[in-house]
């Protein structure tokens, strides 16, 4: 392949990715770029001015950010063709993979949410007189989605610090921490999320 062809796919891919320029992490506020750091693993420890920030957050601009704490900025992809309880399998599932659970913790926590999910969706959903789509649909909204990662980081937690955790014992923890999500899903009622990213912020 050429250069001028290279360059045009580099470009496209940085485009897509929304590469950042050293220019736009200079006009970052302190907040900005301290979460920029964040969310790359990295930080700056005895850091004072604004322009030490600045220089170590160029020099790690490059690094990806881990698909878990992409995930805590709110769900960016298409909207998926697949049922409530099937997307929120998944999401479990994927997040469940970069964890230390092993392949039957993984399968358990997936197992839960689908269980919890698909009965208490229907629930919720026939109650309300709307269909599991709609619960779908509000779900990838913000604040719903993050506080729906928070639960699944939360059993995830569970599971890796109890290892003889039985299938019950997490069937229950995934109801306390979902029902009431699920619920607030399907009346749209924000207050609760903003409290569950609010604890997490405190527990950071």
């Amino acid at each position: 392949m050429s250069f001028p062809a290279l360059l045009a796919v580099s470009i496209l891919a940085c485009h897509a990715a929304h590469c950042i320029t050293d220019d736009e992490i200079r006009k970052m506020k302190m907040k900005e770029l301290k979460e920029f750091l964040d969310d790359r693993d990295e930080s700056c420890s005895g850091c004072v001015e604004k322009g030490d920030f600045v220089r170590i957050a160029i020099e790690v601009k490059d690094k990806k950010i881990s698909q878990e704490k992409q995930k805590m900025k709110g769900y960016t992809g298409e909207y998926p063709k697949k049922s409530f309880w099937d997307f929120w399998t998944e999401e479990s599932l994927q997040i469940a993979a970069s964890s230390e659970l092993d392949t039957k913790g993984r399968k358990l926590i997936a197992d839960a949410v689908e269980t919890c999910f698909m009965q208490y969706g229907k629930s919720v959903a026939t109650k309300l007189k709307k269909g599991p789509a709609e619960l779908l649909k509000t779900s990838l909204k913000s604040p719903y989605y993050q506080a729906g990662i928070r639960g699944i980081q939360k059993l995830i937690t569970l599971c890796a610090s109890s290892p003889s955790l039985k299938n019950a014992e997490l069937q229950n923890a995934c109801e306390k921490e979902f029902v009431p999500w699920i619920t607030n899903v399907g009346i749209e009622n924000t207050n609760p999320m903003y409290e569950i990213l609010e604890q997490m912020k405190s527990e950071l």
